[in-house]
């Protein structure tokens, strides 16, 4: 039963960790004044002027001010950046402050019930969105370059040596080893987007995968005196400030004469690879006096390769060049350059490509219509794949794809006598991945091909499974989508996201109603959980009888006599129960839940009840069945409005405020309903055009 007793200590998937120690009891303390006592001693030393992580300074002068910030979610110390980083949370990368500092368990604990006892200005409410006259937006995050726009990046920077190479970074098994060491991204129970730790992992392994890709391009091809360097520098010379391209790109030719306006030419052009804008007369001046030129061409063009790419203006979306706004107080509006990189990254995961950047060059896309063509040049069918892709990132982290576990990863006898016949992890089948597949799909078709709101995805009865052992799952092996023809399920027996064999998947024999019903409440009607409160010895104790059904082991660990637990567990529970219609690989349990005998067979089947009360919206709604409450859920503005949300902060990398974030939020989900004529692909679109994205708010 671990998967239900971690889920009543708040972690709500099998790999994550307690909130903090259980050493020691919890001390009573949690207001802002001890939490500031304990951060000025332990941690302002290493975030002020001088320290190791200067860069990331620490405002206590008030709480509001420290809360700005982002570094903490009111109320929510499972989903703060700062308590995940703090040593005593578990994890591999909680080890702030340095040993040093004596950063005791009370410490600890004096942080986590100061963010645990912080109140939201805002109420969660869901379904319509206002634009308040006094909304005042937070600021905006300089975002870090996740994991993998960073590997797009260097990608795409070497795209542009084709016509003398054609591969990627990964070909290269040196840079591929390298790029390895560079941490994942980890939000947590948010968005990976709203990591933006810099660790010395970062550091090191960005240098020396930097380092190594600098030789890659600096090295003479093959077929001839070129470097890889001289075609990247000639598709960007003309837009760098209207050079000819063969004077910058002369300089990769190892057969003729390098001079100084060569060079400079070279740094104001690779600088749009690397800052990804054109460089200040004093930004070129600093690059070129740390050249020594009379050392070879190659190791010149390295080491200003090393140094551009390492640069802050690489590593992070930098957006410090825009002008102020007379009539917005606090705002500045981007630079045209900024702007395209907003655009090309919300959207690409990728450094502009040469349109955009010709469009940022002439000052057009600063412009509202030119400002139009480039959301158009975004979205055109050229560039789908590309939007296809970080779309798929985002429903991938919005449904938390990598938590679906490995089927049957505990090896158990259980499992395999459930799953017998199903060829589950046999050679030649992947079913996880089929899984995952089927749902990219889903979204795919109701975004592309039949353009609808996030609605129509969960009630939608459309097939979408393409291997006949995962339509095997389904009932009927033979009911496979080949991409076009519109095949349906029983209406009776699926409904929508929610009762696909990949949202109900567990990796063992034993469904999950906790799980399943937490995702519902936080994912599809954006209401809170909260905190886990403490727990005692006795809320652990249960009676099971041998016949119980996991709903009724479920009710008996977390409602029935749980004072401590019945609170929170009455939210989301009752949305779980909903599902136990399914078995833990998706299928119809049409006879009934399986009761295992010692040895891990199945002995019996009992019957099963998936009747419930579930609340959102403000309402109670009696369902008896998934398809109902799939049925009643699209039919609410709820899960619009909550998806409206999801995506705003996918693409922020931080948490909405609702009164101060809804002229936003309601912008983006009048574009996404499909009473006001909208769809998923409108809603995107939306976000690009609402009024904040070509403004930078300011502390």
């Amino acid at each position: 039963m671990c998967f239900i007793i971690s889920a009543c200590n708040g972690a709500f998937v099998a790999q994550d960790l307690e909130l903090g120690s259980t050493d020691q009891p919890i001390p009573v303390v949690g207001d802002f004044s001890s939490a500031k006592a304990v951060i000025q001693s332990s941690c302002v030393g290493c975030h002020s002027a001088g320290g190791s992580a200067a860069y990331l300074p620490l405002n206590l002068n008030t709480e509001d001010e420290f809360l700005a910030a982002g570094h903490v979610v009111k109320g929510k110390p499972l989903e703060s950046n700062l308590i995940k980083r703090l040593r005593h949370y578990g994890a591999v990368n909680s080890n702030m402050p340095p040993a040093h500092m004596n950063f005791s368990v009370q410490d600890y604990n004096k942080i986590v019930n100061w963010v645990r006892n912080i109140t939201s200005n805002t109420t969660q409410t869901f379904g319509e969105y206002t634009c308040a006259v006094d909304a005042d937006p937070k600021p905006d995050r300089m975002l870090r370059l996740k994991k993998q726009e960073f590997i797009k990046t260097l990608n795409s920077i070497l795209a542009m040596t084709e016509w003398y190479l054609v591969t990627t970074v990964e070909a290269n098994q040196e840079l591929t080893s390298l790029l390895g060491l560079i941490p994942e991204d980890h939000g947590g129970e948010n968005y990976n987007s709203f990591d933006q730790t810099i660790s010395i992992e970062h550091v090191e392994s960005y240098y020396k995968t930097i380092e190594r890709y600098a030789t890659l391009l600096t090295t003479p091809h093959a077929s001839g005196p070129v470097s890889r360097i001289r075609q990247i520098v000639a598709n960007f010379s003309p837009i760098a400030g209207g050079l000819a391209a063969r004077p910058a790109g002369d300089c990769a030719l190892y057969n003729t004469p390098a001079t100084e306006n060569c060079y400079r030419n070279f740094i104001k052009a690779f600088a749009l690879a690397s800052h990804r804008r054109t460089l200040t007369d004093e930004e070129i001046n600093f690059y070129f006096s740390k050249l020594n030129l009379i050392e070879s061409k190659e190791v010149i063009q390295r080491r200003l390769i090393i140094a551009m790419l390492s640069a802050p203006d690489f590593i992070f979306r930098m957006e410090s060049h825009g002008v102020s706004e007379p009539l917005m107080a606090n705002y500045k509006k981007l630079s045209p350059f900024e702007i395209a990189t907003r655009l090309s990254y919300t959207f690409w995961g990728d450094m502009p490509d040469l349109t955009l950047f010709n469009m940022a060059s002439s000052g057009n896309i600063a412009t509202d219509a030119g400002f139009q063509l480039a959301i158009d040049h975004v979205f055109s069918t050229t560039n789908q794949i590309k939007v296809k892709n970080t779309l798929k990132s985002f429903y991938g982290d919005y449904l938390h794809f990598s938590k679906i576990p490995k089927l049957n990863a505990f090896s158990t006898p259980e499992f395999s006598n459930f799953a017998a016949g199903e060829n589950i992890n046999n050679v030649g089948f992947n079913h996880r991945t089929d899984m995952i597949n089927e749902i990219y799909d889903m979204f795919d078709y109701y975004t592309w091909t039949a353009p609808s709101d996030f609605s129509e995805v969960l009630k939608s009865r459309k097939v979408f499974a393409k291997t006949s052992a995962l339509a095997k799952l389904y009932g009927d092996g033979t009911k496979i989508w080949d991409g076009s023809t519109n095949i349906s399920y029983n209406p009776s027996e699926r409904a929508g996201l929610l009762t696909r064999v990949g949202m109900l998947a567990t990796g063992e024999h034993l469904t999950s109603p906790i799980h399943k019903g937490v995702f519902v409440l936080r994912k599809i009607a954006c209401d809170d959980v909260g905190a886990p409160p403490p727990i005692s010895e006795d809320d652990l104790i249960v009676n099971y009888t041998p016949d119980m059904t996991t709903r009724q082991k479920v009710h008996v660990l977390t409602v029935e006599n749980k004072t401590n637990c019945a609170s929170c567990h009455n939210k989301f529970n009752p949305f779980g129960y909903a599902f136990e219609k399914y078995d833990s690989l998706g299928r119809v349990q049409s006879g009934g839940e399986n009761i295992y005998a010692a040895n891990g067979s199945i002995a019996k089947k009992v019957p099963v009840d998936f009747s419930t009360t579930v609340r959102f919206g403000g309402q109670d709604h009696n369902i008896s069945s998934p398809e109902e409450l799939s049925d009643k859920l699209a039919a609410s503005p709820v899960p619009n409005a909550c998806y409206t949300k999801n995506l705003f902060e996918y693409f922020k990398g931080r948490a909405a405020d609702l009164k101060n974030d809804g002229c936003d939020l309601l912008e983006i989900n009048k574009k996404l309903s499909a009473a006001e004529g909208g769809n998923m692909q409108e809603a995107f679109k939306a976000f690009m055009s609402h009024k904040g994205f070509r403004y930078k708010k300011i502390n």
